[in-house]
């Protein structure tokens, strides 16, 4: 099935967006969300879409995020859509006693759910995919997880929506690929001092 059927059929199976609605659509410039965001931009007349962007610079990987922010930036500018981005101060996602990802993650929804505010969306659009969910049962087995939380990714939670949830991050390539779209590659993608990074390089790609 091709990308953009596959999610349309996630749009309806799961219910994620309604006709209408304004939708936040949260980039980091990488090949899943950006992809996400042309496809949606791509049927936003079919279903009468408002979308807006949105960009949080962590500020963890100095010329490489700023890289990243201007990409989404100028991406939204050729769109012809809002954005909206954040740059975090030096040290914001290091307090003692936490994770730094935890951190990031937490400050990351903070700023998804005050922009969404701003815009007055309806829904928060994120770009996992269909190996996210898998890497993700797999990080919780690993960690002990109880058969009863061998969960992947939910489609929706509240009014955060997958709308990829059912393609591959292969087909997202092949996609991008296939119709020209740039996009950026966050380098501490590539490190496996991260569980993440180790279950997809190691385990769900090896």
């Amino acid at each position: 099935m091709d990308l953009t059927l596959k999610v349309k059929a996630a749009i309806r199976r799961f219910g994620l967006i309604e006709h209408g609605e304004t939708v936040l659509v949260a980039v980091s410039g990488g090949v899943d969300s950006t992809v996400l965001l042309h496809v949606l931009n791509a049927m936003k007349d079919e279903l009468s879409l408002s979308l807006a962007v949105c960009h949080l610079n962590h500020n963890l990987r100095h010329a490489e995020s700023t890289r990243d922010m201007e990409f989404v930036k100028g991406l939204s500018a050729r769109l012809g859509l809002q954005f909206a981005g954040k740059v975090l101060g030096e040290g914001a996602c290091s307090p003692a006693g936490e994770s730094l990802q935890a951190r990031a993650r937490a400050l990351r929804y903070d700023f998804f759910e005050e922009t969404a505010e701003r815009f007055k969306a309806a829904k928060i659009a994120l770009g996992h995919n269909l190996d996210d969910s898998a890497e993700t049962v797999v990080m919780r087995l690993l960690k002990g997880s109880s058969l009863a939380g061998l969960s992947g990714i939910p489609p929706a939670r509240g009014r955060y929506v997958r709308p990829l949830i059912l393609v591959s991050r292969k087909e997202i390539e092949a996609y991008a690929k296939e119709n020209s779209i740039r996009h950026v590659t966050d380098s501490s993608n590539l490190s496996l001092k991260y569980l993440r990074n180790d279950v997809r390089n190691r385990l769900i790609h090896y």
